[in-house]
């Protein structure tokens, strides 16, 4: 794919590690797939972490919560961008998602957004006439938008925005699942708690109440009625980390549960594929979660929470049920070999192959107006 004789130039607005959660890993593992397919990307980072120097095509632009998204704006405006690839998930980065494709219309650029927040149905549900009127008219700007399940895609079609211009794709590349450190650069206390226990469960969520920890805790404590020497590693950060620790604490649990923090994901990965008895994902609401798409092609028992969507070969347990999360972990245990059986006639499509497509299809429809000069970065 060439634009004008050049490499095509694609400008990613997402969050991106640290901290490792969903949405950061896919603008990191997008992006390195961008650029080794010869394409000149850029990632403006709007996540919360402020750390710079990330990664030399990592853009940080200034300003909190909404001054950063006009910051944003302007570091696109030094960005050799042939498309403006948006992701947003939150209720309230959609509306800054909006404003920002709007802009990118208005120099010149393709535009292209991704839905990826599992609550985002929800909410445009209990949209009022205006709130409705305005996403619909912020919806016009972008040239296609791209869900990551149906009902996601059911959400966007209720808002107007046609068919065509509407494509399914889950945010999930089996290519990186290979990008694995070496056993001996797993952390020695990681190593030795997986060691000393008899079945672990591994979990990726952040720390927060929508990511389901307290549901997680509770059927770690239920399971250890009939697996005293089970143990769960939680891989992941957030502002609840302090209350997640007390109440393992309160529990009697502390040495069941390992709190491993924010890891790299190449380590997280090395981690499921070296000891994860069974990976689990407790949360309330999901998009399409990367963790459990990876323990599927894994080859790993997946138990995960009935949210609107999870793809095929996971073990469903009712979102908020201890109780039940325990019994289908139990389940998993006693027919782990036939569910690993199970689960490697499973297919996986290149999605981030599907990406490109939608790529070289909006640079096909007309050629794309250069403006601004690019960034050293």
């Amino acid at each position: 794919m060439a634009v004008e004789g050049r490499s095509p130039g694609v400008v990613i607005i997402c969050s991106y590690p640290p901290p490792y959660a969903g949405m950061a890993i896919y603008a990191e593992r997008l992006s390195a797939y961008l650029l080794e397919r010869g394409f000149d990307c850029k990632v403006i980072d709007v996540g919360r972490d402020k750390t710079r120097g990330k990664a030399e095509h990592v853009l940080r632009p200034f300003g909190g919560r909404v001054l950063k998204y006009f910051s944003a704006m302007w570091l696109l405006l030094r960005c050799r961008a042939d498309v403006l690839h948006i992701n947003c998930s939150s209720y309230g980065n959609f509306w800054a998602s909006m404003l920002v494709g709007a802009f990118g219309k208005i120099i010149g650029r393709k535009v292209l957004l991704t839905v990826h927040g599992g609550s985002f149905p929800k909410r445009v549900s209990g949209f009022g006439l205006i709130r409705r009127v305005c996403a619909r008219i912020g919806l016009s700007f972008p040239d296609a938008v791209i869900c990551v399940n149906d009902q996601i895609e059911a959400a966007v079609r209720s808002l107007g925005v046609p068919q065509q211009r509407i494509k399914l794709i889950p945010a999930f590349c089996l290519h990186y699942l290979s990008d694995t450190v070496a056993r001996e650069q797993i952390p020695n206390t990681v190593v030795a708690f997986c060691e000393s226990h008899d079945r672990v469960l591994v979990s990726g969520i952040s720390l927060e109440s929508a990511y389901g920890w307290r549901t997680l805790i509770d059927a770690t404590d239920v399971l250890r009625a009939t697996l005293p020497n089970i143990g769960l590693v939680i891989m992941g950060s957030g502002v609840d980390a302090d209350k997640c620790a007390e109440m393992i604490a309160a529990r009697g649990l502390s040495g069941n549960v390992l709190m491993a923090g924010d890891l790299p994901h190449p380590l997280a990965l090395t981690i499921c594929k070296e000891f994860a008895d069974i990976m689990v994902r407790p949360t309330l609401v999901d998009g399409d979660s990367s963790f459990v798409r990876e323990g599927i092609a894994l080859g790993k028992p997946t138990v995960a929470s009935d949210t609107d969507f999870r793809p095929e070969g996971v073990i469903l347990f009712k979102k908020g049920d201890a109780q039940d999360l325990a019994e289908k972990v139990e389940y998993a245990l006693e027919h782990k070999e036939e569910i690993e059986a199970q689960l490697k006639e499973i297919e996986h499509p290149d999605y981030f192959a599907e990406t490109l497509e939608v790529y070289e299809r909006l640079l096909q429809q007309k050629p794309v107006r250069r403006r601004g000069s690019p960034v050293d970065a």
